[in-house]
């Protein structure tokens, strides 16, 4: 595929912002009434601009970085170690997704000054149950925006503004945007210099709003009626729980929540997924469940797949 429209118009498009950060918000991530992010207008590029795009697309291409990594296997690639692992403070481990370990490698690598800033993702501020993609400069702030985002985001929207930075960042996202920020190396110089660490959950796909809104639905809520959504978190797994402007709240679990595999109206693209794992990332961090699923909660425990240099 030559063309963005090409992709769109295919349905492999994932909403990643990529689009938007190349043509500086003169292509826009919209909300489709499918309930996905896509760029809009899908002719609005430059001849360059759209051949960066599709040579970077994470719906047409996937690429892993070329670890020296002295371990590798058939299922989780390239990696220097795998661990179990969690936050050391029982508050990030708490407000986090799972163990905690990506807020917690983001504030460390903030404390620490390997990074002057997290690109990453957060609730829409104007729209709570939307999300956004966010830059965090301190840990209180990646904090404020921890946990997981299951509807659909485009964390590197706001791509260009890290870069045009000229500073160190970190980012957390998915193993497909992640794919994005390396392919994108390829053509901007930038990418290397500035994009430090790179750390990615494991992916079991992106959703489509609908999802969000069924559940509103179920709750008997509006969509301008919230003013918090969590999907995980406060636990582990923690409940999928809603808040409302006039103090109400509603909750339900997990199980409940992603019980019936046929309601989770993924993304095309994620059903054809070629990498889950993060191939592209320093630090890929995992749900640790015995035999696969929670069956209540617990701690929170993540597996670690260290990649690269930077990771260990």
């Amino acid at each position: 595929m030559r063309t963005i429209a090409e992709i769109v118009q295919a349905d492999l498009c994932i909403g990643c912002g990529l689009c938007e950060a190349l043509t500086g918000r003169r292509v826009s991530m919209a909300l489709t009434t499918a309930g996905s992010l896509r760029p809009m207008p899908v002719d609005g590029f430059t001849d360059t601009e759209e051949g960066i795009a599709v040579s970077a697309c994470p719906g047409v291409v996937a690429e892993a970085r070329p670890f020296d990594a002295p371990r590798s296997d058939p299922v989780w690639g390239r990696y220097r170690s795998l661990a179990m692992a969690w936050a050391g403070d029982p508050d990030v481990r708490y407000r986090s997704s799972t163990g905690g370990v990506l807020s917690a490698l983001a504030c460390h690598a903030l404390a620490s000054e390997l990074v002057s800033f997290v690109l990453h993702v957060g609730p829409d501020p104007d729209r709570p149950a939307h999300s956004s993609s966010i830059l965090s400069e301190s840990p209180a702030e990646v904090l404020a925006n921890a946990g997981s985002r299951y509807g659909p985001t485009a964390p590197l929207a706001r791509l260009a503004d890290a870069l045009d930075r000229d500073e160190p960042f970190a980012v957390i996202a998915k193993p497909c945007d992640l794919g994005v920020i390396h392919r994108l190396s390829h053509t901007d110089p930038r990418v290397d210099r500035r994009c430090v660490l790179r750390l990615a959950m494991v992916c079991g796909g992106q959703s489509r709003f609908s999802k969000t809104a069924e559940l509103l639905d179920r709750f008997g809520v509006t969509e301008d009626e919230v003013t918090e959504l969590r999907y995980r978190g406060h636990g582990n797994p923690g409940p999928t729980f809603v808040r409302t402007a006039d103090g109400a709240t509603h909750e339900t679990t997990y199980l409940d929540m992603w019980a019936d595999e046929a309601g989770w109206d993924l993304e095309t693209r994620c059903k054809l997924c070629p990498d889950a794992l993060g191939a592209c990332a320093d630090i890929a961090a995992a749900d640790v469940w015995p035999g696969g699923a929670p069956t209540g909660e617990d701690d929170g425990f993540n597996a670690m797949v260290v990649r690269s240099e930077v990771g260990a």
